[in-house]
């Protein structure tokens, strides 16, 4: 248990430090002033959506192994099957009338600022969190 809270006292700031620069992005970027501008709104929570599902699904592949994921160790079959399912499903998600209405989501429009944003997230957050992984092992000695 030890080794556990350790391991997410180094992870998890990183984790909070993503969210929170995603938050404040989407927050001036949507230009959200008032939550009575429900097209925005409805944007923002379907990019906090998107971009949550891939950098949570992300981490997955990230901290399974000390190794550098997906270049010196790759997962098993199952699992980056169902990582691509996962992925999508989310990314569908707004997309599929039925459901999108039910949760108050819009498509994000493809020449949208928001794409480049998320995939920059997603590989900055990967990076930063294998240097994290770095420092951990050598402080430890092991990886969790």
């Amino acid at each position: 248990m030890k080794s556990v809270i350790t391991f997410t006292l180094f992870i998890g700031p990183l984790s909070s430090i993503f969210d929170i620069s995603t938050y404040l992005f989407m927050y001036f970027y949507y230009d959200i002033k008032d939550p009575t501008q429900t097209k925005k709104v409805s944007l923002f929570q379907t990019t906090w959506f998107t971009v949550g599902l891939m950098t949570q699904t992300m981490i997955v592949h990230m901290i399974r192994t000390r190794h550098v994921p997906f270049i010196q160790s790759r997962a098993s079959l199952p699992l980056l099957l169902t990582t691509f399912i996962i992925v999508g499903i989310g990314l569908s998600i707004p997309h599929i009338p039925m459901v999108n209405n039910w949760l108050d989501f819009i498509p994000i429009p493809v020449k949208s600022l928001i794409y480049p944003f998320v995939f920059g997230t997603l590989a900055t957050y990967c990076i930063l969190t294998q240097l994290v992984k770095i420092v951990y092992i050598k402080i430890f000695k092991k990886w969790y």
